[in-house]
């Protein structure tokens, strides 16, 4: 299997939405296909298809990087079945957006995006994501889904399962600013029930 699991990058504007990973963990995740100009799927389900992080990730993968992009979009529009297979058995690399982890599993699996998953890893598609797109390929994850389901910013963590193609948990974002050592303690808290598990620090990018 190939699979770039990436922690995301917090912006010095927390309001920002866009897709700012450093150009250089991009163009290793174009380098694990073999293909100069690979076919690149974007599931945007996560941040429910903000058009803003949309942008943001076909200005880096097509204009930058020369990968032929295409956004399979759950919440903005209603594909058909035949249409989500075809999408994701035809690219080199899926890559997954973040943003609300339970959410995003919870639609997958009412179309059966994650069996379709399962299966493009076994082909050896590329798999990536950042925050909740690198959630996904574990088997569980650490997540703040919640606070979007209270409509209201708070800092309950909680234990969400993924596809299982990687064992243990993942939490994306430890570390960074001192503001969130309570929610690194949540972290350790919920990983340390949890049989094996790895740490990805958080970045703050600056302009």
């Amino acid at each position: 299997m190939k699979i770039v699991a990436i922690g995301g990058y917090l912006s010095e504007n927390p309001a920002e939405e866009s897709f700012n990973t450093p150009i250089l963990i991009d163009e290793h995740v174009v380098a694990q296909s073999g293909k100069k100009h690979p076919d690149v799927l974007f599931l945007s389900t996560a941040s429910s298809d903000e058009e803003g992080y949309v942008g943001g990730f076909y200005r880096t993968y097509e204009e930058k990087l020369g990968c032929h992009v295409d956004t399979l979009k759950l919440v903005t529009s209603k594909p058909t079945d035949t249409e989500i297979r075809d999408n994701i058995e035809r690219a080199d690399i899926i890559y997954v957006g973040g943003g609300n982890t339970l959410k995003m599993m919870n639609l997958w699996r009412r179309h059966g995006i994650d069996a379709l998953l399962r299966r493009a890893a076994v082909r050896g598609t590329v798999l990536a994501g950042e925050s909740a797109g690198s959630i996904c390929w574990f088997r569980w994850g650490v997540s703040d889904s919640r606070q979007y389901y209270h409509g209201r910013l708070c800092h309950e963590y909680i234990r969400v399962s993924g596809l299982g193609l990687l064992p243990g948990a993942h939490s994306p974002h430890f570390g960074g600013p001192k503001s969130r050592r309570d929610r690194d303690q949540a972290i350790k808290t919920i990983m340390q029930r949890t049989p094996g598990g790895v740490f990805v620090h958080s970045r703050r990018l600056r302009s």
